[in-house]
């Protein structure tokens, strides 16, 4: 329902001054947390701790950065995916000539009596920084994306593909020819280059008044269309509205249908198997005034 249940400050009986990153639920109504510990010495340790639905401490485990590799200085988990192996972290981690690395994969073996979380392998990006997205697919692949930026207009995006043993590995076995990312172009194979590609460097935001205009409607997207048993009316921007009343009428202007939208109603379906066959109009109104309508067939 939205409603705030507990909120827990994690640590303060050991200390503990840090951020969550990501939160996982596991086995038991417990949830892993992956984030980092910031110590008086400035330099942010990797660490997860483990917590219950209740809001209570089970445990924590702080690694030092060192012990995963002897090059790296400081680092923090990003995220937590659970496999069938145990759970797989990653995050960003520090080299000790400041050049910033990416952990992609870190498998980590769960002890649910202890909490205590050791790494049993990793991998180094040389290349990359900063994982945005890391998934699990489903085939059991690890997928994450890094970017590295070699100047503010000039920078690389990868795509790793591991299976669980923390191997690059390919998604699917064979050679497949795709549609080109770039449009217009020719079908692509194999490594795809995205230097002829045009790169949206930034967005225009809506003024004031066109944002107005825009929530002032609600577009009804209206499926199936042809229907002869259940029609679905897919309604946007109900959460700007009160008073909202669906109708449909057929070509005569008679009503067939009506109903209250409540605010924020995404969704309202209707048994149209009864209906006469033949075209009707969906109208949607706000405060007694007409915001959006449509059209659609009932058939037989």
């Amino acid at each position: 329902m939205g409603n705030e249940m507990w909120v827990l400050p994690f640590g303060l009986n050991d200390t503990i001054v840090g951020a969550a990153n990501h939160s996982l639920a596991l086995e038991n109504n417990a949830f892993l947390g992956s984030g980092y510990n910031w110590p008086a010495s400035n330099m942010i340790e990797p660490m997860h701790f483990v917590y219950d639905n209740t809001g209570n401490e089970l445990g924590f485990s702080i690694l030092k950065p060192d012990s995963i590799n002897s090059l790296l200085t400081q680092g923090a988990f990003e995220f937590s995916q659970m496999t069938d192996s145990g759970v797989f972290s990653g995050g960003t981690f520090v080299r000790e000539n400041g050049q910033i690395e990416t952990i992609l994969d870190c498998m980590l073996d769960f002890d649910t009596n202890t909490y205590i979380l050791e790494p049993l392998n990793h991998k180094l990006n040389l290349n990359g920084r900063y994982p945005y997205i890391n998934s699990l697919s489903h085939d059991k692949k690890l997928l994450t994306i890094s970017t590295y930026y070699h100047s503010s207009t000039n920078y690389d995006i990868s795509l790793a593909k591991l299976n669980l043993n923390l191997e690059y590995d390919t998604a699917y076995t064979g050679n497949y020819t795709y549609d080109s990312l770039c449009i217009p172009g020719p079908p692509q194979s194999g490594f795809i280059y995205l230097d002829d590609c045009d790169i949206i460097t930034s967005i225009e935001m809506p003024s004031a008044a066109e944002y107005r205009a825009k929530i002032s409607h609600i577009p009804i997207r209206i499926f199936p269309n042809p229907a002869n048993a259940q029609i679905t009316f897919a309604l946007e921007n109900t959460e700007h509205h009160r008073n909202i009343e669906l109708r449909c009428f057929n070509l005569l202007g008679l009503q067939q249908h009506h109903a209250r939208i409540n605010s924020g109603q995404q969704q309202a379906a209707v048994n149209v198997s009864g209906w006469p066959p033949g075209m009707y109009v969906a109208a949607v109104y706000s405060n007694g005034h007409p915001v959006g309508r449509g059209k659609f067939v009932v058939r037989r």
